[in-house]
């Protein structure tokens, strides 16, 4: 069993510290990262620190994932504590006084444990100082007669409205003026917060760590979630934008979709792909909703799908041509010209067909995508075009992805896919890629390696 631990400026040295107890030492997480390590049932993670301006902080989603397959999740101090009061009812664990403090709020803002710090490099050390550490001096301060409750309140409160980053012991004596007190006065407290500070969150990390170096090894989770996690579909994109990426990459642009998405946009029988996932998908309705094609094989699951359209009643089956005025939408001219009605239906169905919600076919898509013998190809096309997305938005300042031209995007497709911008819409379909929106927002990170390296496809034989 794994046992990972996310932390920084909490406990800075940690990798030193920790380095007997066999729990592996992560930076500060953030959003994906859990996604990305490979849990599974039984494993223990424990949050201390977390990414929250710099990139998106780990997700509410993503650790109710983890708990309903089995992990078990703690956290403390920071980013930690914050998430398990908010999810302590769905079996996430949480350690400490700050954790205690957010339950029962005690504390509510998230900037109470928000701090400065350096970087992974140099160990995290904080450069600020938490509030939640301040209150605690200044509680300590108080009991030991060096200030009154009052003028501690009045300086948690003065500190409490400036920027996290700007907080610390040596601001005091600016301060005293707006909470009324002398500069020596303020002199004093700060003297004895310097040499006595208090620092709740470290306490907490370390008690945290002492909890996961003493759980037991098993397979089960130690507290069942109450109800199954929902896979939405922002979840659903989450994890496919985390597989084929390592715990240590948060760059996104090596996740396995990416290379899936150079395959629908560039592969001439990605079609053919497209249209198994589809038919055998139609199949596998058929047999839950309607009963009928228990027997059917994978040698007539064309014919077993175009039944489930009658059973459904979108037509009659054997079709008659004349009865099917409905297939303009779907086909094109030329389809309509020279397709019989079983050929023109079958194009109905793939390219009508509407996937459950909130599961995308991207994953089954991706399954005999890392199979095909162009795959390798398809990871050497997406990272050639990143490098060239650098390199050309680096020469020319502004130049956004999200500017590119849509009408341009759109005509280099239309010429790649031999067809015409009136049928574009119908070819995307064929491809999963689904609407005109879904296409340009695909298509433009690979419109400039397209358009200004004119050997990209010749390099590439099986992608042109």
């Amino acid at each position: 069993m794994r046992r990972l631990l996310y932390i920084g400026p909490s406990l800075p040295g940690a990798a030193a510290l920790l380095g007997d107890t066999g729990i592996e030492v992560m930076p500060p997480v953030a959003a994906g990262d859990l996604l990305r390590a490979g849990l599974r049932a039984g494993d223990i993670v424990g949050i201390v620190d977390g990414y929250f301006h710099q990139v998106g902080a780990v997700r509410h989603k993503e650790i109710i994932l983890l708990l309903d397959r089995g992990v078990r999740v703690l956290g403390a101090a920071s980013m930690g504590a914050l998430r398990a009061a908010e999810l302590h009812e769905f079996g996430m664990t949480g350690v400490g006084a700050v954790f205690t403090a957010y339950r029962d709020s005690e504390i509510e803002a998230d900037d109470e444990v928000a701090l400065l710090h350096s970087t992974s490099d140099e160990d995290y050390q904080p450069l600020s100082e938490t509030l939640v550490a301040m209150r605690a001096t200044f509680a300590a301060a108080a009991r030991l007669g060096v200030c009154d409750p009052a003028e501690a309140s009045a300086l948690v409160r003065a500190l409490s409205r400036r920027h996290f980053s700007q907080r610390s012991y040596g601001a005091l004596p600016k301060l005293a003026p707006s909470v009324g007190m002398t500069v020596a006065r303020a002199e004093e407290i700060k003297r004895f917060c310097v040499t006595h500070p208090q620092d709740p969150k470290r306490e907490d990390a370390l008690a945290l760590v002492d909890l996961m170096t003493n759980m037991p090894d098993t397979d089960e989770a130690s507290r069942l979630m109450p109800e199954p996690c929902a896979l939405t579909t922002h979840l659903y994109m989450w994890e496919l934008a985390a597989e084929g990426r390592t715990p240590e990459d948060r760059g996104p642009r090596s996740a396995d979709i990416h290379n899936l998405r150079v395959l629908q946009l560039l592969e001439p029988d990605y079609p053919r792909l497209h249209e198994s996932l589809v038919l055998e998908n139609i199949v596998a309705e058929c047999r839950q909703r309607c009963g009928r094609q228990e027997n059917a094989s994978n040698s007539d699951t064309a014919e077993a799908a175009l039944r489930h359209g009658m059973h459904r009643g979108f037509y009659r089956w054997p079709a008659v041509k004349s009865e099917l005025p409905f297939l303009q939408q779907w086909t094109t001219v030329a389809e309509r010209g020279r397709l019989s009605a079983r050929e023109q239906l079958l194009r109905f169905l793939i390219r009508s067909y509407r996937w459950s919600p909130g599961t995308p076919p991207d994953r089954m898509a991706l399954a005999r995508a890392r199979v095909l013998p162009s795959w390798s190809n398809a990871v050497y096309v997406n990272n050639l075009a990143w490098e060239m997305n650098d390199r050309i938005t680096s020469l020319r300042d502004g130049l956004r992805l999200a500017a590119i031209n849509k009408d341009l995007v759109l005509e280099m497709f239309a010429t790649r896919w031999h067809t015409s911008g009136d049928d574009l819409a119908l070819a995307a379909l064929d491809r999963g890629i689904g609407t005109i929106e879904n296409l340009i927002a695909l298509a433009r990170p690979f419109y400039l390696l397209l358009r200004y390296d004119k050997n990209a496809a010749e390099r590439f034989p099986a992608l042109v």
